[in-house]
């Protein structure tokens, strides 16, 4: 996720905590920050803070997450990135997550120069048209002929939970569409790269890496060549970089459209127009977008507004006029037999498939009208005759026109930065009837210190351990093994184990404590 499409989330008074922090550090402002200026930022952390940085750096735009529970220190240690201006906590339909802009990401993990063969747009546009072809045909299922990148695109898609149960999850699909597509992209190289390249991350933005690779990732345009080996193959900083104002009208119903544009506003394109396959074009970042009769009928039949789109590419196109002349004679130009008031037309591909078709409508009670090539049903019995005819294996899952409509319409709701200082520990005012005396480092009777250890487990609290050689440590720990053990043990949550009869000496700790400590800072 980029930088400015997070601002665009964050209130002002949270812009204006970070900038507080970073005056302190002698940082400029977050609103016109430098990538290589954050990297001194490093200097400041804390171990814990470093370890959650190459966490966050290296994680999967699907989130921050934690296989055991939650680390409440990792919690505070993610906070006190937020505050420097780093790390961002995101939230979008109760979900939450921490995110790091990804030109932060190019400065920690790419190399000092990245190559300037870097960004061929083979993989940006060849992965936005297979999802805009899926969400098109309705089904998320890879077909025996699809490309391997139809697996990589729909899996990322669902660990992104914009197909949940194998179906679109349209608004978070539009959401993502609208300011996070470069995090679509990184899944899609992730799971593609898989186990290929050792530093994925690193790869991702900007590293070098020699060897071989598997031909589907070249036609992917996944991986280009370069004089000093492969490199990524798209720019996911320049995603979005420009405005509507590069796009050229060749003047013959054909736009050039560069990969910098916008992606909401090229799936606007692609509602009325077809990319033309074109892996030449591809590379070098632009694709041809053409109009004609056949694609200008698909969009109105899905109920696009014709009126709309001509309004917002009135700039783009050289003779606004010309188009809507050109597209109302197309609209206007029907079949005998088409969609019209309050019915769904269903083409009839094959000859024979006619009267099965007719007869499953019939044993299903389904009124009809048909002619040798199409059957017409009213619009309140549309999901009836595509759930029939879904299950007769006759269609692809297809997108209904309503739900098309719906993921075009404007979506409100987007990811909001949440405020840095509103974390509070779940068990704060239990945590206060424990006995005062567990909060100080002593020696304690066996009892009693598998009662802190239980304690402990059970309410997310950390505890400082000394240890038999005299060292001390702060752990939080994810279980207890005694019953049935000779020497009883805790895990801690980061993996470590601790006999218990190494213990010499343990406290609680408050974490309204670590919250004044850190706010002290």
């Amino acid at each position: 996720m980029k930088l400015s499409a997070i601002l665009e989330g964050t209130d002002q008074s949270i812009i204006q905590a970070i900038d507080n922090k970073r005056r302190m550090l002698n940082l400029s402002s977050i609103l016109n920050a430098d990538a290589r200026e954050t990297l001194n930022v490093k200097n400041s952390l804390t171990s814990r803070e470093k370890k959650m940085l190459d966490y966050l750096l290296c994680a999967s735009p699907k989130g921050y997450e934690s296989s055991v529970r939650r680390s409440y220190l990792d919690e505070l240690a993610c906070l006190a990135l937020c505050e420097r201006g780093i790390a961002f906590s995101i939230t979008y339909d109760n979900q939450h997550e921490y995110v790091i802009p990804r030109e932060w990401k190019q400065v920690f993990l790419g190399p000092d120069e990245c190559s300037n063969e870097q960004g061929s747009g083979l993989f940006f546009w060849q992965s936005l048209l297979t999802i805009h072809h899926l969400h098109r045909r309705g089904g998320v299922r890879v077909k025996r002929n699809d490309h391997m990148l139809y697996k990589w695109v729909i899996k990322a898609l669902k660990n992104l939970r914009c197909i949940e149960s194998d179906k679109w999850v349209y608004e978070r699909f539009h959401a993502y569409l609208q300011k996070r597509f470069d995090d679509v992209l990184e899944e899609v190289a992730r799971l593609a790269l898989g186990e290929k390249v050792k530093d994925c991350s690193a790869f991702i933005h900007g590293a070098v890496v020699t060897g071989d690779f598997p031909e589907e990732l070249i036609e992917a345009g996944i991986v280009v060549s370069s004089k000093e080996g492969w490199v990524f193959g798209a720019n996911l900083n320049n995603i979005a970089s420009d405005g509507m104002n590069v796009m050229m009208d060749l003047g013959n119903y054909e736009i050039i459209v560069p990969q910098t544009v916008s992606p909401p506003i090229i799936w606007e394109l692609l509602e009325w127009g077809r990319a033309e396959e074109n892996k030449e074009a591809f590379i070098t970042g632009v694709a041809h977008v053409t109009f004609t009769k056949e694609t200008v009928k698909e969009a109105e039949l899905l109920h696009s507004d014709m009126d709309a789109f001509l309004k917002r590419f009135k700039d783009t196109f050289l003779d606004g006029d010309r188009y809507a002349k050109q597209f109302s004679r197309w609209i206007g130009n029907r079949e005998p037999i088409s969609r019209g008031g309050a019915y769904e037309r269903f083409d009839i591909m094959e000859e024979e498939m006619l009267e099965p078709s007719l007869t499953l409508l019939q044993e299903n009670q389904i009124d009809y009208i048909h002619s040798a090539t199409s059957i017409l049903v009213s619009q309140q019995n549309v999901d009836a005759t595509l759930k029939v005819f879904r299950k007769a294996g006759m269609i692809p899952d297809l997108l209904s026109a309503q739900d098309h409509k719906k993921t075009l319409s404007t979506n409100n709701e987007t990811w909001k930065t949440v405020p840095f200082n509103q974390i509070d520990h779940p068990y704060c005012e239990e945590i206060t009837r424990l006995p005062r005396q567990w909060f100080s480092l002593l020696s304690y009777d066996d009892t009693t210190l598998l009662r802190m250890i239980r304690q402990a487990n059970v309410m997310n609290i950390p505890l400082k351990v000394e240890l038999q050689e005299r060292t001390e440590k702060v752990i939080e720990v994810a279980s207890i093994h005694v019953k049935g053990e000779t020497y009883p043990y805790l895990k801690t949550l980061e993996g470590a184990i601790i006999q218990l009869d190494h213990v010499m000496k343990i406290a609680l700790i408050n974490p309204v404590d670590l919250r004044m400590e850190r706010g002290a800072q």
